[in-house]
């Protein structure tokens, strides 16, 4: 693999970069919570924190605003705000590289 910094970006653009699909695929894979729960308005415990995790990585592998999030999964902004303060970075680069190696 290269490492020059522009070598790295290109190869982002052209095919590298996650989706918001991907992003859930990956998010399914590691909990092994279905979709439609993550994507319903179950509040059990184990649920939200697989959802919680799903709008973390979509601000920031897909660098989504926080409105964008919301609209998406019908929530408020502010919703989606408090819940991505919640999620270790740690996890969230974690689910990236899921996505990245998949």
């Amino acid at each position: 693999m290269n490492t020059e910094p522009h070598a790295i970006v290109r190869e982002w653009v052209k095919g590298g970069e996650l989706t918001p699909q991907k992003i859930l695929s990956a998010v399914v894979a590691t909990t092994g919570i279905s979709e439609q729960e993550i994507l319903s308005d179950r509040r059990h415990s184990y649920l939200m924190k697989a959802r919680h995790l799903y709008w973390a990585c979509l601000r920031e592998h897909c660098l989504m605003s926080y409105p964008t999030i919301g609209l998406a999964v019908g929530r408020n902004h502010t919703t989606i705000m408090s819940a991505v303060k919640k999620v270790p970075k740690e996890v969230v680069k974690a689910i990236g590289d899921i996505c990245a190696s998949s």
